[in-house]
């Protein structure tokens, strides 16, 4: 209530028409992922190695119509290292403090991948420079770049114990047949895991999209509803 609360009085404020802004969003799901290839890489002891790179492609379109189309790899090496490091978070505590956790569960997971996103990040500063684009036209191409991948259900258990957790909305996604990616610690990926596989829910989307928001220098945050079982991102720039 809070938040919808601050949100109607921006809107009064700077004069912001939010159902327009919403309304002019084009269909989701240009997002591709290629077969992998090949490649001979270096590892940390210097001995060569194949790996499988991964070419993504996505396009889309922000709030104001603008069109975007990035490209960008990943590896299978790099991503596994991810989940190593993602799966080792099964040893935090989850009783207690809610915000504790989730806290160190995205600052921990963002902070690994961080690096591994510099090619994406790098995408968007040439974007933002090239269009002249403020920080909050910045954040809007961040935003509907994420946005423009279909959404996919994790879990920390089955998809069969979701079913039956008590959830409305999860037991309706899956009464529609819509597609769930089981024995996900914590039920998010890291943002490297997810623009590997492109499978993500509310809070994997987040942690990315917060994760290259803080590289480009935008500030924003991960807001978490215990109640609706729902995170989304906060941004810190003007309205208007």
């Amino acid at each position: 209530l809070f938040v919808l609360t601050m949100v109607a009085y921006w809107t009064q404020y700077f004069h912001f028409d939010w159902q327009k802004l919403f309304e002019s969003r084009k269909t989701e799901g240009r997002a591709t992922i290629e077969p992998p290839v090949p490649i001979e890489v270096t590892d940390k002891n210097g001995e060569k190695k194949i790996d499988s790179l991964f070419h993504h492609e996505v396009h889309w379109d922000d709030f104001s119509q603008r069109s975007y189309s990035g490209e960008y790899n990943t590896t299978l090496g790099q991503y596994e290292q991810s989940n190593r490091m993602h799966n080792a978070l099964a040893n935090v505590d989850p009783r207690g403090d809610a915000r504790t956790y989730w806290s160190s569960i995205y600052q921990s997971l963002a902070r690994n991948d961080q690096t591994k996103l510099d090619s994406i990040v790098g995408y968007f500063q040439t974007q933002r420079d090239s269009l002249q684009l403020n920080p909050m036209e910045t954040a809007q191409a961040v935003v509907t770049f994420i946005q423009e991948i279909p959404y996919y259900l994790l879990h920390d258990g089955t998809c069969e114990q979701a079913m039956s957790s008590g959830n409305d909305f999860i037991s309706h996604y899956h009464s529609e047949g819509k597609p769930c990616l089981a024995g996900v610690v914590a039920g998010l990926q890291s943002p490297y895991e997810f623009v590997h596989n492109l499978k993500g829910d509310c809070d994997t989307r987040s942690v990315l999209c917060h994760t290259i928001l803080t590289k480009l220098g935008i500030p924003s945050s991960v807001w978490v509803s215990e109640v609706y079982g729902h995170s989304i991102i906060g941004l810190g720039v003007a309205a208007s």
